[in-house]
C-alpha cells in the first residue's frame, strides 16, 4: 500500500517540543477548537503545543528553527498528486505550502529528504545534499 502524503504536518515531529509537567500550557488544543477546514496559523512554529509541552530551544538557522519558519497553507484539505482529495482528511492538522508537483513521487519518508534537501539548498550548502543507507551514498547533490 503507497503511502500519499502531501507533506503533511506530524505535530509532535516537526514543532520540536517535549513533555514539561510543570510547564503552563500554551494554548489547549482540545478536540472543537480547531476542527474547521480552515488553518489559523501561518507557520507551524505558531501551532499551539498540547497542554503539557513546551517548545524547547533550538539554535538559530538550524533545520529545526527552518521548520518552524515554513508557511501553511490556510486550507487544511490534503490532496493526491492528481489534484484529487485524499479519502481520510482527518488525518492532518495543517499542510505546508509547498508544491509536490504533478506526478506520484513524494511518499512517506521522501518528504523529509525533501525538507532536509529544501533547507541545504536555500542556504547554498549543496554538498550537505545527500542520503546515505548503510553507510552508502545514495543520492547527493
Amino acid at each position: 500500500m503507497k503511502c500519499l502524503f502531501h507533506l503533511t504536518i506530524i505535530l509532535p515531529c516537526l514543532a520540536a517540543c517535549q513533555s514539561n509537567p510543570q510547564a503552563v500550557s500554551v494554548t489547549s488544543l482540545n478536540a472543537g477548537k480547531y476542527n474547521s477546514s480552515e488553518n489559523p496559523f501561518r507557520t507551524i512554529g505558531e501551532i499551539p503545543l498540547p497542554e503539557g509541552f513546551v517548545r524547547i530551544q533550538v539554535k538559530q538557522d538550524s533545520f529545526a528553527e527552518w521548520l518552524r519558519k515554513l508557511q501553511l497553507k490556510k486550507d487544511k484539505t490534503v490532496y493526491q498528486y492528481n489534484g484529487l482529495p485524499v479519502r481520510n482528511q482527518d488525518a492532518q492538522f495543517a499542510v505546508i505550502n509547498i508544491s509536490t508537483g504533478k506526478k506520484d513521487l513524494q511518499q512517506c519518508a521522501d518528504a523529509i529528504m525533501r525538507l532536509r534537501s529544501e533547507y541545504f539548498y536555500q542556504r547554498k550548502e549543496f554538498q550537505q545534499i545527500q542520503f546515505t543507507d548503510n553507510a552508502k551514498v545514495i543520492y547527493h547533490y
